[in-house]
């Protein structure tokens, strides 16, 4: 299992210096899907120079709509395959689709037509990913930041539609504790699990509070999981706090690990 962080690109000597395995950065910052391969060619090598790899990218699309009047097909789909090619090229094997605001169902619009546009977004998705060998992870979000995909069963049900090793989920702790989520659903979705995020209890960073992750591992080590596990939480002290969340991570996998053989 590989631990990262979430985290700025001007925080990756201090993440290396935690001693996170990768950096998890900002995709609509830092791959610029909107932007030409000119504007793109200095942004690469300084991704490729950075003090640790770059193994994901988060927040997918910052400006515009996945679903609803103002998604804009032809715009996505480029977007979506830019994304990918930028993400491999600097060796990111993990695109996370959260951006809470960019799916959310608009006021007025069906369910049923959001999921239509959202399955088409996929499939650009689907393209993307089997050209450039990257996956592309939704992202469940608790209620109070999106309407749409909540849960990892809701994840699940849409992933398993799409029906692409391209498409998958990502379970996120602190999701799941504000939807009250059995960590037991990550077994049950273990086949198409392939990215997870946590913090403590609150957002904090592991290790700050009391949220137990010695029940995330052992639902992981459960499902098999062997793939990687970011920290995405709001830090009080950066410099004082990272080393201690990957080495508290750390500590309950291997306990975890050791237990159970």
């Amino acid at each position: 299992m590989r631990f990262g962080i979430c985290a700025p690109i001007e925080q990756a000597q201090a993440c290396a210096a935690a001693g996170a395995d990768f950096i998890e950065l900002n995709c609509s910052e830092m791959l610029m899907p909107d932007d030409d391969d000119a504007t793109w060619a200095s942004q690469q090598a300084r991704l490729t120079a950075m003090p640790l790899p770059v193994e994901a990218f988060n927040i997918f699309l910052a400006k515009g709509k996945l679903v609803g009047p103002e998604a804009d097909a032809a715009r996505l789909q480029r977007y979506t395959q830019r994304a990918a090619q930028r993400a491999a090229a600097v060796g990111a094997q993990i695109i996370v689709i959260g951006s809470g605001r960019a799916r959310n169902i608009p006021e007025g619009v069906v369910p049923q037509q959001a999921m239509v546009q959202f399955k088409r977004f996929l499939g650009f998705c689907h393209e993307a990913g089997t050209r450039h060998g990257v996956t592309f992870c939704i992202e469940p979000l608790n209620h109070t930041e999106s309407n749409f995909i909540n849960s990892l069963n809701s994840g699940a049900e849409v992933v398993r539609e799409a029906a692409s090793p391209r498409v998958t989920l990502l379970a996120d702790t602190y999701h799941m504790e504000r939807e009250r989520e059995d960590l037991r659903e990550i077994y049950a979705h273990a086949a198409i699990i392939k990215h997870v995020h946590t913090a403590d209890i609150d957002r904090v960073a592991p290790g700050e509070s009391f949220y137990d992750h010695a029940a995330l591992f052992r639902a992981l080590h459960a499902a098999a999981y062997t793939g990687r596990v970011s920290i995405e939480c709001h830090w009080s002290n950066f410099d004082a706090e990272a080393a201690r969340a990957i080495r508290h991570l750390r500590v309950k996998a291997a306990s975890i690990s050791e237990r159970q053989g």
